[in-house]
């Protein structure tokens, strides 16, 4: 049965009609009625809108073989009856069968739109992005020794001091070998504070670009350029690669909380 779309008809999806085409009349839902109103047009099939009947023109009488149905849903949302969809596609109707098999068209239409859809959200970039995400936030940085070997670090591993959202605090101690650009702190003191920026916090941004984050650059370029004796000093970063790396002095001194309840002690801290 060909039918052509008026052209004021935007077909978005399959629209269906109740009942039997030259059976007697019959109502017609509420949810249907804008799909019966249009496929009344396809199907030269006369409404009156003072009325919810629907009956075949006489001009143009249909056979009484040709079925445009709705599936009747039961409590147990099973289907019981032959139906007969539009397609918007092909400009006719189609897809004329039992209930149960356009009950099971409908089924692997569902399935294959949700794998289109999960496709999409994975070659967007962001469900990769995403899972990198979760994976970086339940991850480590691994052992410290092979991290400082792995970015070029004179630095062996002494200590975690701490863990925070932000990074992870080593104490470690700083290798010198008369090598020039190494602060005068460091030639005398040796031990440094390592700060391992967390993954999650040196991830790439969802565009996929690989650039340093600009508040990280901006820390590290104005921190180094800083020297004062009531300010932690920063000695070198590392922002080459992930996780980025911030080796600062080591202020041996305990904690604030430990130097807040604990009194000020007889000796100097630094």
């Amino acid at each position: 049965h060909k039918a052509v779309p008026p052209p004021h008809t935007a077909w978005t999806s399959s629209f269906v009609l109740e009942g039997c085409v030259g059976c007697p009349p019959f109502t017609r839902p509420r949810k249907i009625q804008r799909g019966m109103s249009q496929l009344s047009s396809l199907c030269a099939v006369s409404t009156d809108e003072s009325s919810d009947d629907v009956a075949p023109l006489e001009s143009e009488p249909l056979e009484p073989a040709e079925h445009v149905l709705e599936p009747w849903q039961g409590k147990d949302s099973s289907l019981d009856c032959p139906v007969a969809c539009y397609s918007s596609e092909d400009s006719c109707l189609t897809s004329v069968g039992s209930a149960e098999t356009m009950a099971s068209r409908r089924q692997r239409w569902r399935e294959r739109r949700l794998a289109r859809k999960q496709k999409r959200s994975t070659e967007n970039g962001y469900g990769s992005w995403a899972r990198a995400m979760v994976k970086a936030n339940n991850s480590d940085n691994g052992d410290f020794a092979s991290l400082a070997q792995e970015k070029g670090l004179p630095i062996s591993y002494a200590e975690l001091l701490g863990v925070g959202s932000f990074s992870r605090v080593y104490k470690g101690t700083w290798h010198y070998d008369g090598e020039e650009g190494v602060p005068a702190e460091l030639q005398s003191s040796p031990d440094v504070a390592v700060k391992c920026v967390r993954r999650r916090r040196s991830l790439p941004q969802t565009d996929g670009t690989l650039e340093i984050p600009k508040w990280l650059e901006r820390e590290a370029s104005s921190s180094l350029a800083l020297r004062h004796p009531n300010l932690v000093s920063l000695y070198s970063v590392s922002l080459e690669a992930l996780p980025y790396v911030l080796i600062m002095e080591h202020c041996a001194g305990g904690t604030l909380y430990e130097l807040l309840h604990n009194g000020a002690s007889e000796q100097p801290r630094p």
